[in-house]
């Protein structure tokens, strides 16, 4: 749900995932700003909610790793 709402373009980013293989580290990471862009989606069109509020600290440390690897 987080990718659908996040970015039109999520099945581009998924298939160059599928073809670099990465292991799941690895994809988790690649894919911890498209994570986070669409939490904010979400919470603009829903509002706060907890589960969301939940996962915030580790896609907050995906897009660090993500940034770090740049």
């Amino acid at each position: 749900m987080l990718l659908v709402n996040g970015v039109a373009e999520s099945g581009d980013v998924l298939r160059a995932l599928e073809k670099s293989s990465p292991d799941l580290g690895q994809a988790s990471v690649e894919l911890g700003p498209l994570l986070s862009k669409g939490i904010s989606r979400i919470e603009a069109r829903f509002g706060t909610q907890e589960m969301i509020d939940n996962v915030k600290p580790i896609v907050a440390r995906l897009v660090s790793e993500f940034e770090l690897k740049r």
